[in-house]
């Protein structure tokens, strides 16, 4: 039987009842918001299944982030993961961590980008990720999700 956490309170979605198994720990957190640490992944539109997900801070109630699966739009992704993110991560290999990339919507949505160039890695087993920085890539933080005329 699942314990709740209740009354998590977002500006998006209002309150709501959370598991701690759903829970992803980010000790470093995302850059730019290094001392938010606990995020849950929502679908984007609530019954409805597409490539975007949410990422919602859990004590940060108005911080929520636009994640996609990169391979969804990129399928010759390649994330090289270092030796340090793996032990970080507590995986024995690469292929059990799960990558997604934070998504940029603007105005015009057919304009939308991902930050390839910065992907939050994943554990699902033990719900642990970390946002890196890809080195010697041609990867950069705005790459088009839909083609461009």
């Amino acid at each position: 039987m699942k314990t709740t956490v209740k009354n998590i309170k977002t500006t998006r979605f209002g309150e709501l009842d959370v598991s701690p198994e759903d829970i992803i720990a980010m000790p470093e957190g995302i850059i730019g918001f290094s001392n938010v640490n606990e995020y849950i992944i929502l679908d984007f539109y609530s019954g409805i299944d597409t490539a975007l997900r949410w990422f919602q801070a859990i004590d940060c109630p108005e911080l929520a982030f636009v994640l996609i699966d990169p391979y969804t739009f990129r399928p010759d992704y390649k994330v090289n993961i270092t030796d340090e993110e793996i032990d970080f991560l507590k995986v024995t290999s690469p292929d059990a961590i799960r990558a997604m990339t934070i998504v940029s919507i603007p105005n015009d949505p057919s304009k939308m980008t991902a930050n390839l160039l910065g992907p939050v890695l994943i554990n699902p087993e033990n719900r642990l990720a970390i946002q890196v920085v890809l080195n010697d890539t041609e990867y950069t933080s705005s790459h088009y999700i839909l083609p461009q005329e």
